[in-house]
């Protein structure tokens, strides 16, 4: 599933709007979700949670050295 919106909309609201339009079909083989960095709220990994997905939360920013561009291998 996908949604296309401007540049402005709030992404946790997109996010809920498209886990609650999501058939039951798709949300009992969807075991995890990954979204992008834009998307690391603790919110939005609960509603992820509340549909029953698991969130793959990769948080680069914290990640990230100072002055780095890319981040450091664990």
């Amino acid at each position: 599933m996908f949604s296309v919106t401007a540049a402005n909309v709030d992404e946790k609201s997109e996010m809920s709007r498209l886990l609650e339009s999501m058939p039951d079909w798709l949300k009992e083989r969807a075991q995890t979700i990954a979204p992008d960095q834009g998307h690391d709220s603790i919110e939005l990994t609960r509603i992820i949670k509340a549909a029953g997905i698991a969130p793959i939360v990769v948080d680069i920013r914290a990640q990230l050295l100072d002055g780095q561009r890319t981040a450091q291998t664990v």
